[in-house]
């Protein structure tokens, strides 16, 4: 359900026209609606120097990726251009169906979750 992930993106409270990096291509919609103005690579990242990501993360406001994606070495060079976690995004939906009071989700793979970065 894309309202959810519009929902989630309301809540970061990111100004129309933040510089957003999306891993995560599922927020690309919301951050439309949103204003957002967002750099999603359709590359490896084998092709950019370190200094090169240092660079493109020092101009962005925020950063979106998947949680399990976050490794100590991205961690710390996000944290040197400035971008430090800020969240975690888990988009949920409330779902009226449970057994033995355990939501069930019949076949749904859900989103997330995600991490925030935020330049403070």
């Amino acid at each position: 359900d894309p309202a959810l992930l519009l929902a989630e993106s309301a809540g970061i409270r990111a100004s129309s026209g933040s510089l957003v990096f999306l891993r995560s291509w599922e927020f690309y919609y919301a951050g439309r609606r949103l204003g957002w103005h967002m750099y999603i690579p359709y590359d490896t990242y084998d092709t950019y120097s370190e200094n090169q990501l240092r660079s493109l993360y020092g101009r962005m406001d925020y950063a979106i990726y998947p949680f399990e994606t976050v490794t100590p070495e991205l961690r710390t060079t996000l944290a040197e251009s400035g971008l430090r976690a800020s969240r975690i995004l888990l988009p949920q939906k409330s779902d009226p169906h449970s057994i033995a009071g355990y939501p069930v989700r019949w076949f749904a793979k859900g989103y997330g979750p995600y991490e925030l970065f935020s330049r403070r």
